[in-house]
C-alpha cells in the first residue's frame, strides 16, 4: 500500500502531536524503510566484514525514528525525501566507520594478537613479529626514498616510543620535516591496506 504525499505528511504530523503511536506509524512506513535500506545496499555493494546487515538495518530504523521526530512540514519538502537523506547519511556514516574499523596503527604492540600468545607461552614469536614489523617499515620508507638518517630516526621513534622531535634533533633533522615524513609513511601504509 502506497500513501499519497499529503497522507504521509498528515500521519507524521499526527504522530508528532501524539495522536498516533510509533508502532502504528512504523507499520505504515515499513515498505519505505525497506526500500531505503535496499537502495543503500545496492548503491554501495555491501561488503563489510565487521558490520552485519541487521545492524545496518537497525541504523535505518533509528534514522526513521529521528526523521519522524525531526521532520518540519513548514520547510516544504516531502517526508520521504527527508527520511531518505537522513537514513542514507546515517547508514553511510556507520558503513564507513566499520570499513575503517581496523584502524591503522604504527605501534606493533597494538597490531599483535598477544592474548593467545601469552596463553600458550610463545614469547619468542612476539619478538620475531616485532622485528618483521620494523623491517617492513624500513622497506616501505626505502621504497619511498626516505633519506637514510630519516629512516633511522623514524625507526627509533617507532621502536622506543621516544618523541620524534628528540630523535630527529639527534640526527640533525628539523621536527617539522620529521613529522611530515612520518605522515607520508602513515599515508603509504593506509594506501597499502
Amino acid at each position: 500500500m502506497t500513501l499519497a504525499r499529503h497522507e504521509v505528511e498528515r500521519l507524521v504530523v499526527e504522530y508528532q502531536q501524539g495522536k498516533i503511536e510509533f508502532d502504528e506509524i512504523f507499520k505504515k512506513f515499513e515498505k519505505l524503510i525497506d526500500d531505503c535500506f535496499w537502495r543503500f545496499l545496492k548503491k554501495h555493494r555491501f561488503e563489510c566484514p565487521t558490520l552485519e546487515r541487521e545492524d545496518l538495518k537497525s541504523v535505518c530504523y533509528l534514522a526513521f525514528y529521528k526523521s519522524i521526530e525531526g521532520f518540519d512540514i513548514r520547510k516544504g519538502y516531502a517526508f520521504s525525501t527527508y527520511f531518505y537523506k537522513t537514513a542514507y547519511f546515517s547508514m553511510l556514516h556507520e558503513y564507513q566507520k566499520h570499513l575503517g574499523e581496523r584502524a591503522l596503527s604504527l605501534d606493533w604492540k597494538e597490531e599483535k594478537k598477544d592474548g593467545l600468545l601469552k596463553f600458550i607461552g610463545v614469547d619468542g614469536f612476539i619478538e620475531s613479529r616485532r622485528l618483521e614489523w620494523l623491517e617492513y617499515m624500513k622497506e616501505v620508507m626505502e621504497r619511498k626514498k626516505f633519506e637514510p638518517n630519516m629512516v633511522e630516526a623514524i625507526l627509533i621513534h617507532l621502536e622506543t616510543r621516544e618523541p620524534l622531535y628528540k630523535v630527529a634533533s639527534r640526527y640533525g633533522i628539523y621536527q617539522v620535516k620529521a613529522s611530515r615524513y612520518l605522515m607520508k609513511l602513515k599515508k603509504e601504509l593506509r594506501a597499502e591496506v
